[in-house]
């Protein structure tokens, strides 16, 4: 029961129904290794990206995209080390909470102020001068 939660176990319970033990283990490890990197390598790529444009955007400097891998990889070992995984369920429930607030901001500064006061207008429009260094929102 306290295990179920972990991938390898779900994988490997619902192997064990159709395959010999010892092959359910073998790919149930295999597959969680192989989406494990996938995912580690996707997040460290995409959080160098994010680092790097709101350092560049504030600093108007561009360190370099390796250095913003390595400390987007670093602040995850950081949070893998604090065992962040045991608070997920109270992390992601604060996270779906601000998120569900976001959506709602965003929408109504669409319908009011494009729809009710028209201070905006009706279509984006999009230059890069037109976007400030810090979003205020």
């Amino acid at each position: 029961p306290g295990t179920a939660s972990e991938p390898v176990h779900q994988f490997f319970a619902m192997y064990t129904n159709m395959m010999p033990t010892w092959l359910a283990i073998t790919l149930a490890v295999i597959l969680v290794v192989m989406s494990q990197i996938k995912i580690n390598v996707t997040n460290a790529y995409s959080g160098s990206l994010a680092w790097t444009n709101a350092y560049t955007r504030l600093t108007r400097r561009y360190p370099g995209r390796i250095f913003f891998v390595f400390v987007n990889v670093g602040i995850a070992l950081s949070l893998m080390e604090f065992n962040m995984f045991s608070m997920l369920n109270s992390i992601l429930g604060f996270y779906s909470n601000v998120a569900i607030a976001w959506i709602f901001t965003v929408a109504s500064d669409i319908a009011i102020n494009k729809y009710v006061l028209g201070i905006s207008p009706r279509y984006p429009e999009y230059r890069r001068g037109m976007i400030f260094p810090i979003n205020p929102v």
